[in-house]
């Protein structure tokens, strides 16, 4: 199984995938903003009960918004509570596994780079318009 959690400044969400990245369960709330706390216990909830049900994935991808710095510490403006917390640790910590995390804006261009409508296209750009902008 793999495991991937999308947060973004209006919604997070989970997902579990099989080997053939089928999607298996998927969970969604609105982002608490401002409540990390509630953020990271939501997220590790949805990954024992996705543990209980399918193989444990020794793996989470997780996007997100902002930028990190060379510590690790998040910096968004699009959700508040991440913003000085080294969101890779905690959620590390909170998971009991390996957690990789990347920007929401990479995260989607290298999967339209990879399988998506810009596989093949060299260069490739990817666009956002949302809560937020990237390019």
């Amino acid at each position: 199984m793999t495991y991937g959690v999308d947060i973004g400044g209006t919604k997070t969400e989970f997902a579990a995938f099989d080997e053939d990245l089928t999607p298996r369960c998927g969970r969604r709330i609105e982002t608490p903003t401002g409540d990390y706390d509630r953020l990271v216990r939501e997220i590790a909830e949805w990954v024992g009960e996705a543990d209980a049900q399918f193989e444990r994935a020794d793996l989470i991808g997780v996007g997100l918004p902002g930028i990190r710095d060379r510590r690790g510490r998040s910096f968004s403006v699009n959700v508040p509570c991440i913003t000085g917390r080294n969101v890779k640790e905690d959620l590390g910590l909170a998971l009991d596994r390996t957690v990789a995390v990347i920007n929401d804006g990479r995260a989607f261009a290298l999967s339209e780079a990879h399988g998506g409508a810009g596989q093949g296209h060299d260069p490739m750009v990817g666009v956002i318009l949302g809560t937020g902008a990237f390019g």
